[in-house]
């Protein structure tokens, strides 16, 4: 019984926690990467409303605090004019890129990079209908050269020129993989830890139920020779109190019943090391 006892709780308490670090890697696994995209795009509107506020219509005033915002966000950043020219990019080539979003196609048959020609009746769109001032667009686009998907913020800055913030979304995905590994491994120490203070706690928890256990079947065979001696303010101390008075009673129910087989001064004797025990 005390083995099972012991095993029983030592088993359900390692089980517990390792269904919490299950639990927190399914999630991790599901939810991580959305919440890193939705942290990643809060943070990309906030720099591009500083950078909106700061933007007189010439980008080399601002050329260092524009270097600056793509350092600090990991993202390369792009000016146009309203007729599609690049006035400024923190990237040290021109982009060339197309629209997932808009194409709905990540195969291998990569459609057209995005045309920046005013003529273009897609980009007059873009300029006249989507992009507006105040107003934040997301697209998923993908870098034709590198073959990388891109989160882009796209807005329409106070001149009409157009402001975009680009992030590669593998970096989100490496992130979040890297945060996936940190919590598994976290997760197994946790359950390695927690299996040990388990095994301790279990083993503490069922001693005194064991020793009281062992004290009910010698007085079961009459044997009074021991008491319990456990200290405590909860249910387990006033069972021990329950036991020990019922093993002193019995103790003493035993002696009338075997009286004859002592002396009478021997017994009284007994009767009084008890009162006064």
């Amino acid at each position: 019984m005390s083995r099972s006892i012991k095993s029983k709780l030592f088993i359900s308490i390692t089980a517990l926690l390792a269904f919490f670090v299950i639990i927190l890697c399914v999630l991790n696994s599901f939810y991580l990467q959305q919440y890193y995209v939705e942290k990643k795009k809060n943070i990309l509107i906030k720099n591009a409303k500083e950078l909106t506020n700061i933007y007189k219509g010439n980008p080399q005033e601002i050329i260092d605090e524009l270097d600056r915002r793509a350092k600090i966000t990991g993202s390369t950043i792009d000016i146009r004019d309203s007729n599609g020219k690049i006035l400024f990019t923190s990237s040290r080539r021109l982009p060339n890129e197309n629209n997932i979003t808009e194409n709905n196609s990540k195969s291998n048959n990569v459609p057209s990079p995005i045309d920046f020609n005013p003529n273009n009746e897609k980009f007059k769109k873009r300029i006249e209908e989507i992009y507006k001032e105040g107003e934040y667009t997301f697209e998923t686009r993908r870098d034709v050269q590198l073959k990388i998907d891109l989160l882009t913020l796209v807005t329409k800055l106070s001149n009409g020129d157009i402001l975009s913030i680009k992030v590669p979304l593998i970096s989100i995905k490496e992130s979040v993989n890297i945060a996936n590994r940190f919590i598994i491994i976290t997760g197994i120490v946790i359950i390695i830890l927690g299996s040990i203070w388990a095994y301790w706690f279990s083993k503490k928890f069922t001693k005194p139920i064991l020793e009281v256990n062992n004290i009910a079947t010698n007085m079961a065979k009459f044997d009074f020779t021991e008491e319990c001696k456990i200290n405590g303010e909860d249910e387990l101390e006033s069972i021990v109190i329950n036991v020990n008075g019922k093993e002193k009673e019995l103790k003493i129910n035993g002696m009338f019943i075997s009286i004859g087989q002592i002396p009478q001064n021997e017994f009284v004797k007994t009767l009084i090391d008890l009162n006064e025990g």
